[in-house]
């Protein structure tokens, strides 16, 4: 599974970073803003399109 995590709290976003990692590979967005280039990058990666299972934003 790969899971995109967005947020703007850094707290927030670490503790879904510990938490989620077990699930699958993650990547982190700093805030909502960065999401879209952060999914655009990822799809343009060989092998990596759009294979977010899960985006919490």
């Amino acid at each position: 599974m790969r899971i995109l995590i967005a947020e703007d709290d850094a707290i927030s976003r670490i503790f879904l970073f510990k938490f989620l990692k077990r699930y699958g590979e993650c990547d982190i967005a700093v805030d909502g803003f960065r999401v879209q280039p952060t999914y655009v990058y990822m799809s343009a990666v060989p092998g990596l399109a759009s294979r977010y299972t899960l985006i919490l934003e």
